[in-house]
């Protein structure tokens, strides 16, 4: 029933593999390792540790090829598809909520005020451009259950006794849904990550990358991510619906919760 499935994804697999393994390669070529320098980025540090190790003649180390195919192709996994999917909802909630898309641009038409790429520095004079990056997190939910984890020891937690080797699967969405916190869950409000004087205010349950020394390794990159696109994104552009094909916000269960695919009219403010 999934063998047509099932050689696609093999497919897909072994042509990533030959993809990563080919930049592995070319990477490993322009590094001088003759001179100890400090690594620009992850795979030379990781190809300078192997080769260290090969030098010193220790056979049963861990740093193969192999491994470091594991690990970028976990790196790309995780911080492609969420990133992507996450902007997808929140171009798709701004679209739906045109009041939200108003009050965005006018926060970027009075602090930037022209068409020059928004940088990091930019982040604390853009409040509500944070708020809506983060309302579209929670709102989203795109890993409703999150990782299991096991338990290495029994526990006690709040009365509940748990034994080792117990499976815990995080109800993220029961945090990011909670009435309590966040009032009438199911509706876009950027104004709910906004203080009384209108600065950007995070909260503790916002936990779209679960919590703990497991949760998301790429979280600082990802918020950092999504500031940047959404920011430059709609300073240069008003996106709107079109009527002849209206959006939904129908979730779509997947390796992460997807929209249903849209199409909008992107509109040049400068």
């Amino acid at each position: 029933m999934f063998k047509g499935m099932y050689n696609e994804i093999k497919k897909e697999m072994s042509e990533i593999k030959t993809f990563f393994y080919k930049q592995i390669s070319e990477r490993r070529a322009k590094i001088n390792f003759a001179q100890d320098s400090e690594s620009m980025d992850y795979v030379e540090a990781y190809l300078r540790q192997q080769k260290k190790l090969e030098n010193s003649g220790e056979k049963d180390h861990l740093y193969s090829d192999k491994q470091l195919f594991g690990s970028v192709l976990d790196l790309w996994l995780a911080g492609q598809e969420t990133t992507s999917n996450t902007l997808a909802w929140l171009v798709l909630y701004l679209m739906t909520n045109p009041d939200a898309q108003v009050k965005l641009h006018a926060e970027l038409s009075k602090v930037i005020g022209s068409d020059r790429i928004i940088t990091l520095d930019d982040k604390n004079n853009l409040p509500y451009v944070n708020a809506v990056v983060a309302e579209s997190q929670r709102l989203c939910n795109l890993l409703p259950h999150n990782v299991p984890h096991r338990l290495l020891n029994d526990v006690n937690f709040h009365g509940y006794s748990l034994k080792a080797n117990t499976i815990v699967v995080p109800q993220i969405s029961q945090v990011l849904y909670d009435e309590k916190i966040f009032p009438e869950p199911q509706k876009f409000m950027p104004e709910r990550f906004l203080d009384s004087e209108g600065r950007f205010q995070s909260k503790p349950e916002l936990i779209p990358f679960s919590i703990g020394k497991r949760a998301c390794l790429g979280e600082s990159l990802a918020r950092l991510e999504l500031y940047l696109f959404t920011s430059n994104l709609f300073n240069h552009f008003e996106i709107q619906i079109l009527p002849s094909k209206p959006a939904n916000t129908i979730r779509i269960m997947g390796g992460t919760v997807q929209p249903e695919p849209f199409v909008c009219k992107l509109k040049e403010r400068y």
